[in-house]
């Protein structure tokens, strides 16, 4: 019986495929056993730090974050909070990121500056987190009326600024 050569190809390719899928699915595991998240959970700060900066690079979700939480806390690198606050807002920006809001948020209550507080707890329930609606009740017991209205301005101009970054990332 003669050699069919197209069935012989399709054969090929059907094993070539059948082969990579595995290898495949290898790489995605060990590249999530590494990534800037998992390296983080599991305390490998410094390398979480290394790899959460080149992942920020290309803007990668919760990158931001974890550079924050990093910066903010000294694990794996000196305690620097201006650092730590620069890439919750870079998260917010980029991300919308509900965890940096509602670190932020924390932040500004800490240091009693209540109308920041307000803003960025009720950017993180405008994104769903009902964790952080105590906490906006909270800062608004020390605004007044006429600090509620700023903030409620402030809190636009944030929205449209996240619209406008997301925009332009978008389009890179």
């Amino acid at each position: 019986m003669p050699i069919n050569l197209q069935n012989l190809n399709k054969y090929a390719q059907l094993t070539k495929y059948a082969l990579l899928f595995p290898l495949l699915l290898i790489s995605m595991t060990l590249q999530a056993a590494g990534s800037c998240t998992s390296l983080y959970e599991k305390h490998e700060f410094k390398s979480a730090l290394e790899k959460c900066s080149i992942e920020a690079e290309h803007n990668a979700l919760n990158a931001h974050y974890i550079l924050g939480q990093l910066y903010i806390n000294g694990l794996g690198t000196p305690k620097n909070t201006n650092k730590g606050l620069s890439y919750y807002r870079q998260a917010v920006l980029n991300n919308n990121d509900v965890d940096s809001q509602i670190a932020l948020g924390k932040y500004h209550a800490e240091n009693k500056n209540h109308l920041q507080s307000h803003v960025y707890f009720s950017l993180a329930i405008d994104n769903g987190s009902l964790s952080a609606l105590k906490f906006k009740d909270n800062a608004a017991k020390h605004l007044s009326s006429n600090e509620l209205k700023v903030s409620k301005e402030y809190l636009s101009h944030v929205k449209r600024a996240i619209a406008q970054q997301r925009k332009q990332l978008a389009n890179n």
